[in-house]
């Protein structure tokens, strides 16, 4: 099933503004104060060289007026900066994800993505604010915060258990990843391993891809590969893959999964995937 997501509330979002502002509006300020004091220069060495010389005078007052164009522009400029940054604050607003491996969030930095077997607990904090809370097994917590705290909550505990509560698939030996160089044999392998024959090769049921496949406790390489393997299988298996594909918080491991059973696997793609074991920040 496809992930259901929820709207993050931005705690920050209007420090953020001001901050930017504050920063993108310093260089224009600075220009102002550089023209006064670039205007005002010369009209004060013309009146004590020449107090009487039109023609100086004149030449300050244009150098003068220069400068308070240049101001302008500046201050133009900045503020067509800012007017920019605020909008793409707007736009970019976080959402959160849960799925069968975990919970993903957007903010406006960046996506993180937490794997189940990171989180401790889920629970609900309401001081100062009430938000979510994940209390990861290394000591550290997330915080978030949503218009829908129950149903999060509610979402991210159940999740969280049914992981717990999951038998793992079991390891298939012939998709092992023994280093990354061999990420190309890795793939090749992968993509013949139902239709091998050969004694040597370990004998892999469908059903067991498609459970290794399926399974959000198993290795990203296992699930890949799986994946990949039953590219070439009967349409309803392929469906479970691409089910479980859509359930997957990790990004990276989604797309991979969607790919592989497509036979569709770039080696980029994969080794972006397989790369990321630890995923949490």
């Amino acid at each position: 099933m496809a992930l259901r997501t929820w709207r993050l509330r931005q705690r920050w979002r209007a420090l953020r503004v001001v901050l930017w502002g504050a920063l993108i509006a310093g260089v224009p300020t600075v220009g102002v104060l550089a023209s006064c004091l670039v205007s005002v220069i010369p009209l004060v060495v013309a009146q004590a060289i020449a107090p009487d010389n039109d023609a100086v005078g004149i030449g300050a007052v244009a150098l003068g007026a220069v400068a308070w164009v240049v101001a302008a522009a500046t201050v133009a400029m900045g503020s067509l900066r800012l007017a920019g940054r605020i909008g793409r604050v707007r736009v970019r607003r976080g959402t959160v994800a849960v799925g069968a491996d975990g919970l993903r969030w957007r903010d406006l930095l960046r996506a993180r993505f937490v794997s189940w077997a990171e989180v401790e607990a889920v629970r609900v904090v309401d001081e100062p604010e009430r938000v979510v809370v994940l209390e990861l097994r290394d000591g550290s917590t997330r915080e978030l915060g949503v218009g829908e705290i129950e149903e999060l909550h509610a979402a991210a505990t159940n999740a969280l258990e049914r992981w717990q509560a999951r038998e793992a698939a079991g390891e298939v030996r012939g998709l092992r990843l023994e280093a990354r160089g061999e990420l190309r044999g890795w793939l090749d392998r992968a993509k013949t391993l139902l239709a091998s024959t050969s004694y040597r090769e370990e004998s892999v049921a469908p059903e067991q891809l498609v459970r290794v496949a399926e399974d959000p406790k198993a290795a990203p390489e296992q699930r890949i590969g799986a994946a990949l393997a039953l590219s070439r299988a009967p349409e309803p298996l392929r469906v479970r893959v691409r089910v479980a594909s859509e359930d997957t918080a990790d990004p990276a491991l989604a797309e991979a999964l969607g790919e592989a059973i497509e036979g569709k696997l770039r080696a980029r793609t994969a080794a972006r995937a397989i790369g990321r074991e630890t995923r949490h920040s």
